[in-house]
């Protein structure tokens, strides 16, 4: 990978637009929500068991079709098995990170990296502190990231016969 190409990078460039748009709409989704008269009061809602089951049902399927959708992308751009692993890692770090940071622009939550939240419900609970999450997919966004660009540069090296 001694120089990377421009369609290189702008592969990166529409799998991290298409996970920031992801990101926001799942934030946007979540506002709304936590408006029904079922759950309201709190953006944060670690206890779950507080949902109504029809609205944990919907969670659920909620966040699994973000698992389809990303998967699907994946399948759709990379180029090999790693790729498609890699490109799966890189577009739910930063749909996650997208997550936060719109859930704390349209809501004002999270207050801090301390505050606890239900990362995800499938297929139990899992609660966390924000800093959690946020340091992990920071990371793996880099990570990712890296091994895309490694891959498509080692798929663009080989010779064909």
């Amino acid at each position: 990978m001694k120089y990377l190409k421009r369609k290189q990078i702008e592969k990166l460039i529409l799998i991290a637009i298409f996970a920031i748009a992801m990101g926001h709409l799942e934030a946007t989704v979540v506002c709304y929500l936590r408006l029904l008269p079922a759950v309201q009061g709190s953006l944060n809602l670690p206890a779950v068991p507080n949902f109504p089951r029809e609205i944990l049902f919907a969670e659920q399927l909620r966040e699994s079709a973000t698992i389809v959708m990303l998967v699907s992308l994946a399948m759709l751009v990379g180029k090999n098995n790693w790729q498609k692993v890699f490109v799966f890692i890189f577009a739910f770090s930063i749909w996650d990170l997208i997550y936060y940071a719109s859930l704390r622009s349209l809501a004002n939550w999270p207050t801090s990296l301390f505050d606890l939240d239900v990362v995800f419900l499938i297929p139990i609970q899992w609660t966390f502190p924000i800093y959690f999450p946020v340091i992990l997919f920071t990371f793996l966004t880099f990570l990712s990231g890296y091994k895309i660009l490694k891959e498509e540069g080692n798929n663009e090296l080989k010779p064909t016969h």
